[in-house]
């Protein structure tokens, strides 16, 4: 193994020795969530394309965002969870797409068969991460350079900054 290897195999594996130690010191409730109140559909936070640090802030929590699709488009949702997480894609109808997720990396896609609000509702225990993409069916959803380590990573990047602030407004103790 080359020396950049080397260094990048140590450099991931810090990185995932420190999620996995902010993973496990955040229990429901410490850590604050940007995007609360979200609780119903009525309530439920506008979220866009892009990457999401979220969290259930209590035991019990749901939580439900709002994303507007325009018809023929694929969302894909790539979700990344300290816990088990249960994820459904609700239309104007009910429930599109569902899936009950181990804690790791999981994927969401759908076709919108219609323009307008689509609802992503959550349930689960601890931090989880969004990755929502929006594009044409059969386009190269992938970031360039996309790899499952680089999905890891960002997320892990984005648990490590929610704990920070968490930290600094004193809601966890050392």
């Amino acid at each position: 193994m080359d020396v950049k290897k080397r260094t990048l195999t140590i450099l991931a594996l810090a990185v995932l020795v420190t999620c996995i130690g902010l993973a496990s010191s955040a229990r429901a409730g410490e850590l604050p969530d940007a995007y609360e109140p979200n609780e119903t559909v009525a309530t439920a936070r506008a979220i866009t394309q892009g990457t999401h640090a979220c969290n259930f802030d209590r035991m019990g929590d749901v939580d439900y965002y709002n994303i507007t699709i325009p018809a023929g488009q694929e969302i894909t949702i790539d979700i990344t969870a300290t816990s088990v997480l249960s994820v459904t894609l609700l239309g104007t109808s009910g429930p599109i797409v569902m899936a009950n997720l181990p804690p790791n990396q999981a994927r969401l896609t759908h076709v919108a068969t219609y323009t307008g609000n689509h609802t992503i509702y959550a349930t689960g225990t601890g931090i989880y991460t969004l990755v929502i993409t929006i594009a044409t069916p059969g386009s190269d959803l992938a970031m360039p350079g996309y790899e499952p380590l680089s999905i890891a990573l960002a997320s892990c990047m984005a648990i490590a900054i929610v704990y920070m602030i968490a930290r600094s407004t004193r809601k966890i103790q050392a």
